[in-house]
């Protein structure tokens, strides 16, 4: 009779096999080329303040959740570090408005530069922490008759945990946690009735999960 082992040892015998591989191949080293694209979802806390709120020290407090895609592109300049850059573009989840019944858009556009340090590196397995910076662009507009729009820019970084499985040498998927942080210290704000500029300073910050595909040249 074949004995069937419980999964919990199969589990077992497959992270042995993952730490002690023997081969001298790895999943990243110095020159490697990597691209990934991926597909993220975040839930962030933000404060909101305009120019008058602020003189008074009041603010507001809610809740975002934005869901976007990301291209980035590494390149190992030791064996353990990877530079590269990423672009990132996001779209808020909004509600529609109960009284107009129109929906508004929030949108953000990122560029940032990535530090990687590949601490576990095996044939099939990439295990790397990180730190992204880099410069947002965000528009909101509330799609009323007003036209009312709060446009501006402002600084977005995060710091990341992300494992990467290969399933070729060349071919791989990853999964990443990251803790991000937006601030945008000056938005630009108007719509069709205002006859004044004021602005609004915006910061969030959060928890994002993304899954993507990564390819190793």
């Amino acid at each position: 009779m074949f004995k069937i082992y419980p999964m919990k040892k199969l589990v077992c015998a497959l992270l042995v096999c993952l730490v002690f591989d023997g081969s001298s191949q790895v999943s990243f080293e110095k020159k490697s080329i990597v691209i990934d694209l991926n597909a993220n979802f975040g839930i962030y806390n933000t404060v909101g303040s305009d120019s008058t709120a602020r003189a008074t020290g009041k603010s507001k407090s809610d809740k975002a959740a934005p869901y976007g895609f990301a291209l980035g592109v590494e390149y190992g300049v030791l064996n353990w570090l990877g530079i590269g850059l990423k672009g990132q573009s996001c779209t808020y989840l909004t509600s529609t408005d109960s009284v107009t019944h129109t929906r508004p858009v929030a949108k953000a556009k990122d560029i940032m530069l990535v530090i990687n340090a590949h601490f576990l590196r095996k044939k099939r397995v990439d295990l790397l922490a990180g730190f992204d910076i880099g410069y947002s662009g965000f528009k909101y507009s509330s799609n009323d008759v007003k036209h009312g729009i709060a446009k501006g820019g402002g600084l977005v970084y995060d710091f990341h945990l992300t494992p990467r499985i290969y399933f070729s040498d060349h071919f791989g998927m990853f999964m990443s946690l990251s803790y991000i942080s937006y601030s945008y210290p000056k938005l630009k704000i108007h719509d069709d009735d205002r006859k004044y500029t004021d602005y609004l300073k915006y910061t969030g910050s959060g928890i994002n999960i993304a899954i993507g595909l990564q390819v190793k040249l």
